[in-house]
């Protein structure tokens, strides 16, 4: 098999697009949320040295998220996509409710929060991608995600100036990068919900 095999495998399997579309989303949020956390705190009153310990509890509560999280789908308690939806929903809720946090506990709170959600979906995206495409073609898959989220860092801090320097805040910005996370829950829900569909469909083929 060469590499050009594996692309139109990937690029044939209609699924790996809404995951792609999800992961942009996801890729977009993190990276944003990460450049404008501790001015975010700063505008609501946080002191320049609090507002920086806000990365370094977030980094804890995504530690957890990307360590204990996965657990669940070890356990069976959730299936991969089934536990990717919740987190892209916790993720949608806290980030439409950050404009509203607009006290040194209730930032805190929201944003610390997001943490776990936004590391399992680090470490989830690679389970799901693993599932869909095979090990034999999740080089290629990861690639072409890869290629295809870059195209948000490029873009990313243009979209960051444009809220703060017309709003005067990131309020819009939270809204905005919420209401894309809400568009990956959507995506990942339908995918969940068509999982044994998928499954059946697999087992038709190897008979």
């Amino acid at each position: 098999r060469t590499a050009m095999d594996s692309v139109r495998d990937v690029l044939l399997m209609p699924r790996f697009y809404f995951h792609t579309m999800s992961y942009f989303s996801f890729s977009f949020f993190l990276d944003g949320f990460l450049t404008i956390v501790v001015d975010y705190g700063v505008d609501i009153g946080l002191d320049m040295t609090d507002a920086v310990y806000v990365l370094t509890f977030f980094s804890v509560t995504d530690t957890i998220g990307r360590i204990f999280v996965p657990l669940l789908t070890d356990y069976k308690v959730f299936t991969n996509t089934g536990l990717m939806t919740a987190c892209y929903f916790v993720m949608a809720f806290l980030a439409q409710m950050t404009p509203f946090a607009q006290t040194k506990v209730t930032f805190w709170v929201v944003t610390i929060f997001l943490g776990a959600p936004m590391g399992y979906l680090m470490v989830g995206i690679s389970e799901v991608l693993a599932t869909e495409v095979g090990t034999r073609n999740l080089p290629i898959a990861y690639g072409i995600l890869a290629s295809v989220t870059a195209i948000g860092s490029f873009s990313r801090p243009v979209v960051i100036s444009f809220f703060r320097d017309t709003y005067g805040s990131y309020d819009g910005l939270m809204r905005c990068m919420g209401g894309m996370i809400l568009m990956s829950f959507f995506f990942t829900a339908g995918l969940w919900l068509s999982d044994p569909i998928k499954k059946k469909k697999s087992k038709l083929d190897t008979t």
